[in-house]
């Protein structure tokens, strides 16, 4: 009896496979370590703030925050922290920061849920809760980014050069670790409500509008990831499953509002924080000092406050793409993705959701374009694994260099540059998304 040959290219294709898989892990090893030294040499402004805020809280020395009288109370109580001979170097410079760029006072804007759940993982030794924050962050981000490599249907190797990529590479990345940022928790919060999605079942949904609603609760910059799931469900006859993430959401939201209770005593202080919303909403920052929102070029060439158009004509699209997309067939699966992992539909509402959220905000800084990364991803996923593509079509990933190092702001005409081209990546990758949406594919 006569054997059939063996196929000779099995393990040699397995071996460039892990060969591939060994040179991805140092590269992620190499992003990593490139990452904490940026956030070791940087003084973390935005964790410093939550953290004095946070602390002076809980010592009873600052009741209201928000107000002038507490923002000039902080200003004092972070001079004095910084003149004791334990502070660190880089608390006495985070100090000098916040406080000379409010004129001897402390600008607090965060939520009662973000300032108690930092309280609450406070040692009070500022140099070791802030590298504590860094690996959180940067467990975070990585967890998130595989976690959505799956969905957008990467292998091993591919998830992680990704994962390297969207690290040291990645300006807004290398902006979150430097000023201790939270866009991190907040992407790990989306991709755990994309995980609980893709069980598909009613507890999945009821779990993920828990997960949403303490996000925006953390944070609301993410709100707008919510209406677009609602929305889309709804467009697409799933309105059971709609009805299930509203249920959700609302159960989310009783832990979110009595958890700062634990912090501040009372839930007086949503309301406290509630009346500096508006004057939050009218403020304006100019793109020199690094507001990087497409809206605020936007005002400043033209004129008008073109923010909430922006914001409506994002979700008018997503409506369109996603009714087009019901219509043309239910999107097939993510090409390759492992058993379980959340449907490409889910995570496409999310992603365009956050992309919306980022081009018609009035402020954003650079560190808040981390959440662009599932448009990002999604769309890096869709395209590359495309087999009708020709290599002349990758073209379009150019404008990519808009989020790295190379068009890094140095004075206020490159940051006019920096800012349009983000903004424009941003809206590119968020089109073609949408495109592929409405003609009811994910790759």
């Amino acid at each position: 009896m006569s054997r059939a040959p063996r196929d000779a290219s099995g393990p040699a294709r397995t071996g460039v496979s892990r060969a591939a898989t060994a040179l991805a892990c140092l590269l992620v090893v190499g992003s990593g370590a490139e990452l904490w030294r940026l956030s070791r040499e940087s003084p973390p402004v935005d964790f410093f703030t939550n953290w004095l805020v946070a602390r002076a809280v809980e010592t009873g020395r600052v009741d209201d925050p928000w107000s002038a009288q507490g923002r000039r109370t902080l200003g004092g109580i972070a001079l004095g922290a910084a003149s004791a001979p334990e502070a660190s170097v880089r608390q006495r410079q985070a100090t000098l920061a916040v406080v000379s760029a409010n004129a001897g006072s402390f600008d607090c804007v965060s939520t009662p849920l973000l300032l108690t759940v930092t309280g609450l993982m406070s040692t009070g030794d500022f140099e070791r809760d802030a590298g504590l924050h860094t690996v959180l962050s940067l467990l975070c981000a990585s967890g998130s980014v595989l976690a959505l490599a799956r969905v957008a249907g990467f292998g091993p190797a591919g998830s992680l050069l990704l994962l390297a990529a969207l690290g040291a590479p990645f300006e807004p990345m290398r902006s979150l670790v430097r000023t201790g940022n939270v866009g991190a928790l907040q992407l790990a919060g989306l991709a755990a409500a994309l995980v609980l999605l893709g069980r598909r079942d009613r507890a999945g949904d009821v779990l993920a509008g828990v997960t949403l609603a303490l996000g925006i609760a953390f944070k609301p910059n993410v709100a707008l990831v919510a209406p677009f799931l609602v929305l889309g469900w709804t467009l697409r006859g799933a309105c059971r499953r709609a009805s299930w993430l509203l249920l959700g959401l609302a159960a989310g939201a009783l832990p979110g509002l009595l958890l700062p209770v634990l912090q501040f005593g009372d839930l007086g202080c949503w309301k406290r924080w509630l009346e500096v919303v508006p004057s939050l909403a009218a403020s304006t920052y100019p793109v020199e000092i690094g507001n990087f929102a497409p809206s605020a070029l936007l005002r400043e060439a033209a004129g008008p406050r073109l923010s909430p158009a922006i914001l409506v004509l994002g979700t008018l699209a997503f409506a369109i793409a996603a009714g087009r997309g019901r219509r043309a067939g239910p999107p097939e699966p993510a090409p390759g993705p492992a058993p379980g992992a959340p449907p490409w539909f889910e995570a496409a509402a999310v992603a365009t959701g956050c992309a919306t959220a980022l081009l018609g905000a009035r402020l954003a800084w650079l560190h808040y374009f981390v959440l662009a990364i599932p448009v990002l991803t999604l769309c890096l996923g869709a395209e590359l694994a495309d087999p009708r593509r020709n290599p002349w079509s990758l073209g379009w990933l150019l404008p990519l260099a808009a989020l790295t190092p190379v068009l890094a702001a140095r004075d206020p005409r490159s940051a006019a540059i920096q800012a349009a081209s983000i903004g424009a990546t941003v809206a590119l990758f968020s089109v073609r998304l949408l495109v592929r949406l409405a003609r009811g594919r994910s790759g």
